[in-house]
């Protein structure tokens, strides 16, 4: 038996996808105008390999196993039928209504459907879905999984606990989608074993925007006691209180790399792969401030900015652009608590390596040259821009955080981490401007 899906982009069906009883999928696009989904699924006329296809879908929902099986059970007991949470076409089948980026899966022969009114959801709901790291509608969504004029269940891809949601006020007012309604706002809390991460998540997105990389933009906010980082969805858009889907897609899809493989040591996508995309695809400005987005990862402590963590974004005309950053947090504030001077951080890795090492203390200017060569970049455009953040991203961060005290409830231990994501992010400039001067070639 072969399933089909039909796959939507701005109310144009643009391509089907046939899963056989193997699990094997084939993808068809629709028409010879219609635009690629992918740069990894090109419209040119032939069919992408299974596994390319299957690793683009997946890359659509959370990367976390036990958030899959927990859909899956809750669809199960709405439909009276098992749902395979290794099946990730099985759950987009209920769950593919509003992804990240501007598609929409349906099953096929189905088209987008009117959208219900959006239901108000209160502060106080909103805290307790929180604190439970409820991270999707799941509960609801098995309760009219039998009724398929109801689609509007959303997936989040990515490991953290996450919660959708829209506004139209800046978060005055929050509402949920009961049909296939776009969200416009992604709330996270703090990540387990980091309390205070929410925080120093905000102040690392500010301090990148102080340095003029192009970021998506965020609001630190405490729900009846529960603190989260509130980021504005840089795949939407809103005007006059229309949500339109705008459609993007990280590295791993892009590079059509499992999202299993989303860091370099694990056999994913390495920096200079992504920068010669980004080159080939949006142009040299956008492969530059990738460029600076990984000195600015260098020089905080983001240890965690792997492939899915980048992303592409797709213009309607066809054009391509990097996507704001998002999801960038220092590690300073935690691994600088445990060494004895508050500040020193060997050891520190980055997820891509630059050049010929991933560990920060040791990237010399030889490593940017190296990642400029593989890129096509020009070696000392590349450095320089290196060496501008590394040296302005202190001031950058002590502003953000001097910000935070006159404006956010920050608390005595938010105090602490605080001062840690300065003085780390200091020391971390120190030594890369060390490195830059004594590793030149």
């Amino acid at each position: 038996m072969i399933r089909a899906l039909d796959i939507w982009r701005g109310g144009r069906h643009d391509a089907t996808l046939s899963i056989a009883a193997s699990g094997e999928v084939a993808m068809k696009y629709t028409s010879p105008d219609a635009p690629r989904i992918s740069a990894s699924l090109p419209n040119d006329g032939m069919r992408p390999s299974p596994e390319t296809v299957r690793h683009f879908f997946e890359g659509l929902l959370p990367d976390r196993a036990e958030v899959r099986s927990g859909w899956a059970d809750v669809l199960s007991e709405g439909l009276g039928a098992p749902v395979d949470p290794a099946d990730p076409f099985a759950l987009l089948r209920y769950l593919g209504s509003d992804v990240a980026g501007a598609l929409q899966i349906l099953p096929s022969g189905e088209t987008p459907g009117r959208v219900d009114p959006l239901v108000r959801v209160d502060d106080r709901e909103i805290a307790s879905r929180l604190r439970s790291r409820s991270v999707s509608s799941a509960s609801t969504a098995g309760a009219r999984a039998s009724d398929r004029s109801n689609v509007g269940w959303f997936a989040l891809a990515g490991g953290q606990s996450k919660l959708a949601l829209t506004s139209f006020d800046g978060g005055s007012s929050w509402y949920e989608s009961t049909d296939c309604a776009p969200s416009t706002h992604i709330l996270k809390p703090s990540a387990a074993g980091h309390p205070g991460q929410a925080l120093i998540e905000h102040l690392s997105l500010e301090g990148a925007a102080r340095l003029g990389l192009d970021v998506a933009r965020s609001e630190y906010r405490i729900f009846y006691g529960t603190p989260a980082l509130i980021s504005e969805r840089h795949d939407r858009a809103v005007a006059d209180d229309e949500i339109m889907r705008l459609h993007q897609e990280d590295l791993c899809q892009a590079l059509g790399a499992a999202p299993a493989r989303k860091y370099e040591s694990d056999g994913g996508p390495r920096a200079h792969e992504f920068a010669r995309l980004i080159l080939d695809d949006a142009g040299h400005h956008d492969a530059m401030q990738f460029v600076r987005s990984l000195a600015y990862s260098a020089v905080i402590g983001s240890a965690d900015g792997h492939a899915k963590n980048y992303a592409l974004r797709h213009g309607e005309d066809g054009s391509v652009t990097l996507a704001p950053l998002y999801d960038v947090c220092s590690f300073h504030p935690w691994a600088s608590s445990r060494r004895p001077t508050g500040t020193e951080l060997p050891g520190l890795h980055l997820a891509f390596a630059v050049g010929s090492t991933s560990r920060i203390e040791s990237i010399t200017a030889g490593d940017w040259e190296l990642l400029a060569r593989r890129s096509g970049l020009e070696e000392g455009e590349v450095v320089a821009a290196a060496a501008e953040v590394i040296a302005a991203a202190p001031d950058a961060i002590a502003d953000a955080v001097r910000s935070a005290r006159g404006s956010l409830p920050v608390t005595v231990e938010d105090e602490r981490r605080m001062a840690r994501l300065v003085g780390g992010t200091a020391h971390h400039a120190r030594m890369m401007r060390a490195g830059i001067r004594g590793g030149a070639q």
